[in-house]
């Protein structure tokens, strides 16, 4: 029975670690299309999974869906490159 717990605390774990992924770097294919492939071959999530691998397809022709929040720090920081 330990292993079964043992086995659902690391899913937890590689979830958090998943999402953190895609919190920080939303507009970056690899990101997307490794979750997809967590989504369908660990979790067994066919509807997220297919969502984000259409979305890793998106992102890698240059559809950007989402604002990357670093790219928004340095356009606040540095707003003077855009006027020029």
């Amino acid at each position: 029975m330990r292993e079964l717990e043992t086995i659902g605390e690391r899913i937890d774990i590689a979830k958090k670690k998943w999402k953190k992924g895609i919190t920080d770097y939303p507009n970056d294919p690899r990101f997307s299309s490794g979750y997809s492939h967590f989504l369908l071959e660990t979790l067994v999530d066919p509807e997220n999974g297919v969502f984000m691998k259409l979305k890793s397809a998106h992102l890698r022709k240059g559809f950007n869906s989402e604002v990357d929040p670093i790219f928004r720090a340095f356009a606040i920081a540095r707003p003077f490159i855009f006027h020029e």
